[in-house]
Parts: structure tokens; sequence; C-alpha cells
């Protein structure tokens, strides 16, 4: 089937693919479990027709069932996993087995002109009578016995798996439909030839019934064709069963030993009573009868027969999981949260996803990543006008240094040339403002340093000459209009020995 062609209907939490195979009770398909986070398995949902889903008998009988069938637990029977009533529909999931229907190899033979192997149809025989054992015998959680009865034992409803194991399905769905049906008109639908005389009778169907269909499929195994066949109409073939009378296997060509003969002329007698009283019994004379053949010989002659529909059947499948996948919730969902959190500081927020992340998580993760890109941008712009404002900052209180160092030699060589009495030097160039540039910056550190280097030669210079008699130097007078007198020093000194100071009278006017 081409999977752009195929149709998904998605009921609950089921989605349900190609169809496998139909019949009176309903269809059965290929479907996945949409479970949460991701999770999906493969079954097999078999889908009641329409009206038995719209008759609230049925549906309440049909699902009381079901919850009995989940209690049978046998490597001979397919699990059945979930009952689901929803939307008009009525659907029976069961576990995906991959394999063939007894039914179609029959066909296949059939159409090939050919013989199931005795071990072969030995070996599927008892595997269903061990499957309809474990049914039978199964209990409630309590431990109490249930009574389950499959009531619709046939080819349909036995499947031979790739792995070589046979296996019973379907149970539950015949007592139900039995219900509905004898409850509208008291007539009999559905398989009847697997039916035996005391059922049909009117005797109520017990594990007895389900060993007298599992020898009619086994002898139809051997044999190649149906054992009960009337052509003219229901009740004719009914007639046919009640009355008629089964030949052994070999006496219709098979090659059935008479240990063979014997079992199944036991299973098939009339009497209940008469019969195996239990499907292990049978299983157990089976294997006494004809060595069974071994799941791998059952395995490499299922894939001689019925090989291409195999694989056919596993590229199916491979398809429908792989487009399960495409649409199954990615962890992108959850990606895409922890995109939108704030990263820890130690981490850059523009790293890549990773690179075990889906397609769709990277998609829904870029958006992000290029909103992180001009954050990230920013915060590098951030931190270098900060770094500019720090180094403006260092240059100003360099520069602010540099011109204090200048004030103060200035003002010391002002100082020493005024004690001195030497002419004070002009300075001529003037102190440049603060500024943040770099190059201002060293212009102003080499300038604070040349105006220290040049102030140190004259504090040393100066500290060499003899100490002035005042610290305040005393102005120049002129006495009346004569020369001028200088007050520097404000007396005058006596002749020895006495040297007696006497003060200059010009210089006490000032």
């Amino acid at each position: 089937m081409d999977e752009s062609a195929e149709q998904v209907r998605v009921v609950g939490r089921y989605a349900i693919h190609g169809e496998l195979a139909s019949g009176g009770m309903g269809s059965v398909s290929l479907g996945r479990l949409l479970g949460d986070a991701g999770f999906a398995r493969t079954v097999a949902i078999k889908r009641l027709h329409p009206h038995f889903a719209r008759d609230p008998e049925f549906v309440a009988m049909f699902l009381d069932e079901a919850r009995l069938v989940s209690r049978i637990q046998h490597p001979n029977v397919v699990p059945t996993l979930d009952v689901v009533a929803l939307d008009s529909e009525l659907l029976l999931v069961m576990e995906y087995v991959p394999g063939e229907p007894l039914s179609r190899v029959m066909m296949e033979l059939s159409r090939r002109k050919e013989k199931m192997p005795v071990n072969i149809a030995a070996a599927i025989g008892i595997g269903l009578l061990e499957g309809l054992h474990a049914a039978h015998e199964a209990k409630s959680e309590d431990g109490t016995w249930l009574g389950i009865v499959h009531r619709d034992v046939s080819p349909q409803n036995v499947i031979v798996g790739a792995d070589g194991v046979p296996r019973v399905l379907d149970f539950g769905i015949a007592k139900a439909a039995e219900r509905l049906q004898t409850t509208e008109d008291g007539s009999f639908k559905g398989k009847i030839g697997y039916l035996p005389p005391d059922v049909l009778s009117g005797a109520q169907a017990d594990r007895r019934a389900d060993i007298w269909g599992a020898a009619v499929v086994l002898w139809e195994m051997l044999v190649g064709w149906r054992l009960f066949v009337a052509n003219d109409s229901p009740a004719a073939l009914v007639k046919t069963i009640i009355e008629g009378v089964v030949d052994a296997p070999s006496l219709r060509g098979a090659e059935s030993p008479p240990a063979l003969d014997a079992v199944l002329e036991r299973a098939l007698m009339k009497s209940p009573d008469a019969r195996f009283a239990t499907a292990r019994e049978m299983a157990q004379a089976l294997e006494a009868a004809v060595t069974p053949a071994s799941s791998r010989v059952i395995a490499e002659w299922l894939q001689r027969i019925l090989g291409d529909r195999l694989e056919k059947r596993a590229a199916q499948v491979e398809r429908m999981e792989r487009s399960s996948r495409s649409r199954r919730p990615s962890a992108g969902a959850v990606r895409s949260i922890a995109a939108g959190s704030t990263p820890p500081p130690s981490f850059s927020s523009r790293s890549q996803p990773p690179q075990a992340a889906a397609a769709a998580a990277e998609a829904e993760a870029a958006p992000a990543e290029a909103e992180a890109a001009p954050a990230g941008a920013e915060a590098g712009t951030a931190t270098a006008q900060a770094a500019t404002t720090r180094d403006a900052g260092r240059g100003v209180r360099l520069a602010g240094l540099a011109v204090a160092v200048a004030v103060i030699a200035l003002l010391s060589v002002y100082a020493v040339r005024a004690i001195m009495g030497r002419p004070t030097p002009t300075v001529a160039p003037a102190l440049a403002p603060p500024t943040s540039s770099p190059a201002a910056i060293a212009h102003a550190e080499s300038s604070a340093s040349a105006v220290t280097s040049a102030s140190v030669p004259v504090t040393t210079a100066s500290a060499t000459e003899p100490p002035p008699p005042s610290t305040r130097p005393t102005p120049s007078v002129r006495s009346g209009g004569g020369p001028r007198v200088s007050c520097v020093p404000p007396y005058t000194i006596g002749p020895p020995p006495d040297y007696i100071r006497k003060p200059k009278v010009e210089c006490l006017a000032r």
C-alpha cells in the first residue's frame, strides 16, 4: 500500500492504518498506540462493524467478555491489550504478531495444489489446543475459575507466526455475537461448520465444543479442504453436521498414520462425553501419535509458502512506524521550554543546540538562538563601554595628578627664586585640560614625568645655598630724594669688637 494514499484514522489514543483482513464481525488493521512522552507501539486493531457498536446490549456484553479474556496469558494466545468503545467505534486492540492467518496458509496450499506436511499440521494443532486449554483454565484475580470458551475456533482465528508459533485470537467475540443473534431471531450465524452437533442442537457450549472445532481445523489441514460443506442453505449444513458421518483423514487422501486417525475420530464424536475431557489431553494424544515439527521448521516452511506476503507486511509496518515517528510529539517541545529559560552565567547564550536533538527541535531552537545573538552583542557592547569608561576615569586621574605635580614644582621654583633674589622664569606652555583620549593620557603622563624630572634638580640645587636671613623678602625704600636704601637687612652692624646692630631709620618707616 502506498504510504501517501493510506488513510489514517485516529480513535482515542490509537491511530488505525492499513487493513490486514476482514470478516463477518469486522476488519483487522494495523495500528499504533500513541502514548505520552513519545511512546508508541504497533498493535493489531479489530474494528467491529458499526451495527455492533450501536447495540448497547452487545457493547456491554462485549466489554465484559473482553475483561475476562485479558486474564489469558499463554504463548499460544494473542494477548488482548485494550477495548475501546468511543465515537460509535468498537475496537478490540491486540498484540501485533507478524505472520499469516491459517486460513490464508491453507488457501495458498490449495492454489499450489500442495498438502500441509503431517508434522507441521500436528504442531499447529498442538499449539491451538494448548492456547485453548490456557483459556479454559483461566481464573480471575481472586482465583475464581472464569469458564471461558472460545466458541469460534476456525482457521480464521489461528495465526501462524513468522517465528513458527501458532496463536489463537478473538476470544470473547463469539459469545457476545451469539447472544445478540439468538436474541434477535433464534438462528445461528457465523462459522457453523466448526460448531459441534450438541451446540447446534441447542446445548450450552463448553470446552468440549472448542475441542470439536480444533479437531475440524486439524482434519482440514491434513486433507486440504472443508470437512462440512453444504451449498444449499445453513439449515442443510446444520443437518449434515448433526446426521453426517466423519471419515478418517487417511480415507480422504491425507498421509495420516492410524494413531492420528484415532485421535481425530475421538475428538469428533457426536457425544461431548465421548470426546477428550480437556484440550491438553488431546494435545498430549497428538504428541504421542506424531512427532510435531519445531517452531524453526514451521518458520522456514511458512517463509517458503508466503515469504513475499511476509516481506510486504514487514515493509508496511516499517512505513507505518516511520510515519508515526514523524507525527509523534518530539523532544523539541521540551527543548523549546529550556531554550527560553535564562542560561547559567558560565554558559554562552549563543551556544549551538546538541547534535543529538531532533531536526524539529533544532528548527524550534533557531529563533531562540537568533534572539540570543543580539543579546550577546549588546552585552559585549556594554562591557566595552564600561571598559572605556574605566580607562577614561583612569586617564582623568593621571592627568589631574600630572597637573598637581606641575603646579607644586612651579610653586617651588617661584619660592626659591624669590628667596634667592633671582629672576623668576616664565612658564610659556599652558596646561592642557583633562581628556579621556588615550593619546592625551599618554601625553599628560609624559608631561608629568618631564615636569617632575625638571623640578628635582632645582630643588636639589637650592638646598646647597646658605639659608636666607628671613623667609619674607623686604622691599627697598628711598630715603627722601637720595639714593635707594636697601632694607635687607633692615639694620647695620657696628665695628668690632662689639658688632652692635643699629636699625635703619628708613626701614623703620616701612
